[in-house]
């Protein structure tokens, strides 16, 4: 019989009961709410862990994107009250590093948010209003976010205090929501670099299904409130079965952490865990899931290039279409970002290796991270589901993109010449009653691909139901 080294063992048991607990509140967040929350709520656990990561540089940065009473706030609900997490109601940029002329200088390190945050997860149930300023005050607060979000901290200069500074390892995650973005928004992430993520997961109902909905609220015996109470009672004890388990011993303090918290007891009184403890072997990702990866990383910085559209009336009365360049986005930052997430959600998972299993939530997230009018563009050219969609795969006209958008054909045209101008595929003028069509790039052709449509869209097809384990929530 062969001798299994007890660390071996002692690991197979740790990731085993992670992945016992994950299954069960998948299984009951699914049974109370239905499977497109638990797609919503499984990527936002990802990023609550997402400090255990030693070499995790970049804070990561999700916000759930959707209509209004879409379930986004009810999902960020199920995380009130925990340690490592930090809930702002309001939220503005200028407060990570104060310069409030009310705050005396020797008390400014108590009410500096970045101070606060260090290795837990801020939580923004409403960020529509960080998106929709004015475009000069947006531009200015999301350069500020930028800016910690590389994960080192902040320094200002201010006329009422001076010089300040919080530098270090400011690591942190953080979990938004909103109504869809603007494009004035959209615009003005492009210029800096974008640092956050994106989760659009939209449900497609029917009327029939919505109306079956209503009903089904108003007849459950189960009052939405006590849902709510379980969701975050079995949210609490999963994610302290995975502190637990991913605990190291012994413990290596981070490297630059804040003066406050060089210590255990610190961190465990400050964040209720202790961070960056699991040292990523990359060597034992799927081969797979890191092409996949790759691939979608090419695919959003090319897709979301910073690009003007106009068209105006030339000297001989023809509309013409004119742009600025395309100003080609780095690739690094992104596929970084999306990495750190998967491994993320594999260590919730119960594992230390990225598997196909996280690819349905990277596909989701990359998807989400493009501008709205190119987003909607690329689902048209590879999802035969939506109802306008006649053309094939790889393939749609203006028309549809018309109906799909609910645009006027002015509008459609320009999205389409935006989609050439960038890199992602041709555009066929219209002639006559020959509408204008666009092709995918054959670079781009894995979009169409049985295996990637196997990952798109996941929360609408049926979940694994299978279950193991007795741990009760």
């Amino acid at each position: 019989m062969t001798n299994i080294p007890q660390a071996v063992i002692d690991t197979a048991l740790n990731e085993n009961s992670v992945s016992h607990a994950y299954r069960h509140l998948r299984n009951t967040i699914i049974s109370d709410f239905g499977p497109r929350v638990w797609f919503l709520l499984d990527a936002c656990l990802a990023v609550c862990m997402s400090c255990l990561l030693k070499d995790n540089a970049n804070p990561l940065a999700l916000v759930l994107v959707d209509g209004p009473s879409t379930e986004k706030t009810t999902v960020l609900d199920f995380f009130d009250g925990l340690p490592y997490c930090y809930r702002l109601d309001k939220f503005t940029p200028a407060s990570f590093l104060t310069q409030s002329g009310n705050v005396k200088k020797k008390d400014l390190k108590n009410v500096d948010l970045l101070a606060k945050i260090p290795y837990k997860t801020v939580i923004i149930p409403d960020m529509s209003t960080l998106f929709n300023q004015p475009k000069e005050i947006l531009q200015e607060n999301y350069a500020t976010l930028a800016r910690v979000l590389d994960g080192n901290g902040l320094s200002n200069a201010g006329a009422v205090h001076g010089s300040r500074s919080l530098t270090g390892d400011y690591i942190f995650g953080l979990l938004g929501a909103t109504t869809p973005i603007s494009q004035t928004a959209w615009n003005a992430m492009s210029r800096v670099g974008s640092r956050l993520l994106f989760l659009n997961a939209p449900a497609r109902l029917s009327r029939e299904e919505r109306q079956s909905r209503a009903k089904t609220i108003l007849t459950e015996p189960m009052h939405y409130k006590q849902k709510k109470r379980r969701a975050k009672e079995a949210v609490a004890q999963f994610l302290s079965i995975v502190i637990k388990q991913y605990r190291a011993e012994p413990y290596e303090q981070p490297e630059g952490a804040p003066e406050n918290l060089n210590s255990v007891e610190a961190l465990l009184k400050h964040c209720g865990y202790l961070p960056r403890t699991v040292k990523w072997d990359p060597s034992q990702d799927c081969p797979e899931s890191i092409d996949l990866i790759s691939l979608l990383a090419d695919f959003v910085t090319t897709g979301r290039q910073d690009i003007r559209v106009w068209t105006e009336r030339g000297e001989d009365g023809h509309a013409e279409t004119n742009s600025t360049g395309a100003v080609p986005e780095g690739v690094d930052r992104f596929t970084t970002l999306v990495c750190n997430l998967a491994r993320s959600h594999a260590l919730i998972s119960g594992r230390k290796q990225i598997t196909t299993e996280d690819l349905p939530l990277i596909v989701a997230v990359s998807l989400s991270c493009l501008p709205d009018d190119r987003r909607k563009a690329v689902e048209l050219v590879f999802d035969q589901d939506i109802p306008c969609k006649q053309s094939k795969p790889s393939e749609f006209t203006v028309t549809e993109l018309m109906k799909y958008m609910k645009v006027s054909d002015k509008t459609a045209k320009q999205i389409m010449k935006k989609l050439e101008l960038i890199g992602l595929g041709l555009v066929e003028e219209g002639v006559g009653r020959i509408v204008s069509r666009f092709t995918l790039n054959p670079d781009f052709n894995w979009l169409i691909s049985d295996k990637f449509l196997g990952y798109y869209r996941s929360w609408e097809k049926e979940p694994d139901k299978s279950d193991s384990g007795d741990i009760p929530f």
